[in-house]
């Protein structure tokens, strides 16, 4: 489920990140100034691994990459700044080199 911590303009927004249904990571968004993002992924399939991206999502469908980093074993981790407004995010999404959706993320609108 979706999660704002706080009440102001600068909340931590949280969602988990979600595959076939359950659970696989998390993704936290601080969209302050400067704002940044982090996902972790643990996909408990060993055979999961490589380069993977991950993609936000405006509430138009517009799409912004923000930024990569490695599976190896089905677990990865990553965090750096990205352009965040609030106002028009509406997920993120881990994406592999085939181009396949690993995992989303739904933030609350």
């Amino acid at each position: 489920m979706p999660f704002e911590a706080g009440a102001s303009a600068r909340t931590i927004l949280f969602a988990p990140l979600t595959t076939g249904g359950r659970d696989v990571g998390q993704a936290y968004v601080y969209p302050g100034q400067p704002s940044w993002i982090y996902l972790s992924l643990d996909t408990d399939n060993d055979a999961v691994g490589g380069p993977v991206r991950c993609e936000l999502i405006r509430r138009d469908g517009s799409t912004v990459q923000v930024g990569g980093f490695t599976l190896a074993n089905g677990y990865g981790a990553w965090g750096g700044p990205a352009d965040v407004d609030r106002g028009t995010l509406a997920a993120a999404k881990v994406i592999d080199g085939s181009g396949a959706i690993l995992a989303t993320a739904r933030f609350a609108s």
